[in-house]
């Protein structure tokens, strides 16, 4: 491997494997149906790996739709890849309408305030422009009530300037509930289907995150929208990854300070952590400020030299403690890995998820908030 920042210049740092992405990539595509567009999600950042890095290694992989929060996602990643697709996930404020259409961005919509402001901007502009209409099947969060999804399909058709490209959904429990995404699925179907007898038909039909794809068993059309997999990381902890599948983000640090603890004494905010026997503790220089969820206070785990050793005592905003035993060995300047391998040991996003009482998405998007990544790539 070689690291594309020589030296790295921080006591925290991620490691984010483009090899690894790539294999991603293709080990995902190997199980699509051949002419499956695939969206790539890369919100928040691509889930914490870096947007920028992971969009270019996806282009090389011929991935050509990406899939965004915001509109500020939208017009970054634009300005930085002139032609690739872009998906706003979250687009119906209408004053969002002329940048919408002046960068050529494909958004989710769901309301009629919404296609007249599109309109009047295409005019404006002297632009078509194309948009996928979201439909709530079971979700709740934003989209036209499947109840009422064909009607407002109909109404949408017929605005000059705007080509509604696709049709879509989101599962709530893919990872989790085959009968409620079920549910959803003869929803979505059934508004496809109502459609096609007015004589309605789009390019494009997704209701599949990554769970959705690989893991529901149910069909996923002919247009998926793949995120936390890519990744390398499966969307809970008790999903076994058979995919061949590879992690692309690790996370370091460096012991900063180690001394001599006696029995008896506490540790840390609050006075949470007593230590048992006389030990040696060290302090990392991360904290909640950098992603290090508080929640893992007491609970967390870090690698050191190959060996897993206690996070104690609560997470502060810069700092964490770690008991080390009687490990005569350590000092400062030695590398801590929070998430990633180090010898024969491994801590993945999903077993520290896991701790924290929370999701890996959470863990990756929150992680290095005050720092850098640095990117691994094969010697060319």
């Amino acid at each position: 491997m070689n690291l594309l920042q020589t030296q790295n210049k921080y006591s925290n740092w991620l490691e984010i494997d483009l090899v690894n992405l790539s294999n991603n990539y293709k080990v995902l595509k190997k199980y699509l149906t051949s002419g499956t567009q695939i969206a790539l999600i890369v919100k928040a950042n691509a889930y914490g790996h870096g947007v920028n890095e992971v969009v270019g290694t996806a282009v090389k992989q011929g991935i050509s739709f990406f899939g965004v929060a915001t509109i500020q996602e939208a017009v970054e990643l634009r300005e930085k890849f002139p032609s690739i697709k872009i998906l706003v996930l979250d687009a119906n404020f209408p004053s969002d309408a002329p940048v919408i259409v002046e960068y050529n961005l494909t958004p989710l919509i769901y309301s009629l305030e919404m296609l007249d402001a599109l309109y009047e901007a295409a005019k404006q502009f002297n632009k078509s422009i194309n948009v996928h209409i979201k439909i709530d099947t079971g979700m709740g969060r934003v989209g036209v009530w499947h109840t009422e999804a064909v009607d407002f399909i109909l109404r949408a058709i017929h605005y000059g300037k705007i080509k509604v490209e696709g049709l879509c959904s989101h599962f709530s429990m893919a990872e989790s509930d085959f009968s409620y995404s079920l549910q959803q699925w003869e929803a979505f179907s059934e508004i496809i289907d109502r459609a096609k007898q007015f004589g309605v038909m789009f390019r494009y039909y997704h209701i599949s995150n990554s769970a959705g794809t690989f893991l529901s068993g149910l069909p996923y059309f002919n247009f998926v929208r793949t995120g936390i997999m890519s990744y390398g990381i499966m969307p809970r902890k008790n999903l076994l990854n058979t995919w061949g599948l590879k992690p692309v983000m690790s996370w370091r640090s460096k012991v900063i300070y180690c001394k001599d603890v006696k029995v008896g004494r506490y540790i840390g905010y609050g006075c949470t952590y007593r230590v048992g026997s006389d030990t040696k503790i060290a302090t990392i220089p991360i904290g909640y400020a950098d992603g290090y969820m508080r929640s893992l206070s007491n609970k967390g785990v870090v690698l050191i030299k190959g060996k897993r050793y206690p996070v104690v005592g609560r997470v502060a905003m810069d700092h964490m403690m770690v008991d080390v035993g009687h490990y005569a060995d350590l000092a400062v300047g030695d590398e801590v890995t929070l998430i990633g391998s180090q010898g024969n040991e491994r801590i993945s996003s999903e077993e520290l998820s896991e701790l924290a009482g929370t999701i890996p998405y959470e863990i990756t998007c929150n992680a290095g908030k005050r720092t850098e990544r640095t990117f691994l790539r094969s010697v060319q």
